[in-house]
């Protein structure tokens, strides 16, 4: 497993070297959210992702580096649906219009 130094967006999508990859972020990403649906964050494991997408859990190594990569896709495809309101240069309110926004 690679130590990487920058988060796994600046980071290359797969793997260079080696068998040619066959999934994606995005696939591993719905993959882990569909764990956390089912049995929370605690269950979001490397090898319970693996085995929602059917392979190994260490083929998945091969896209991310960790657990810690996997919450950090988790946390990205999520706050993407949050739909913030235009400010209004009104400070306060618009810090209570953005957690209204994002507690739905």
């Amino acid at each position: 497993m690679a130590d990487y130094d920058e988060p796994i967006w600046l980071r290359p999508e797969r793997a260079a070297t080696g068998r040619p990859a066959v999934r994606s972020r995005p696939e591993i990403t719905a993959a882990a959210l569909a764990v956390a649906d089912r049995g929370g964050l605690d269950a979001v494991s490397m090898r319970n992702v693996a085995e929602e997408l059917g392979t190994g859990a260490a083929s998945l190594y091969r896209y991310v580096s960790g657990r810690d990569d996997l919450l950090d896709l988790m946390v990205d495809a999520t706050a993407a649906g949050i739909e913030l309101p235009q400010p209004t240069g009104d400070l306060v309110e618009d810090l209570v219009a953005v957690g209204k926004a994002c507690t739905g």
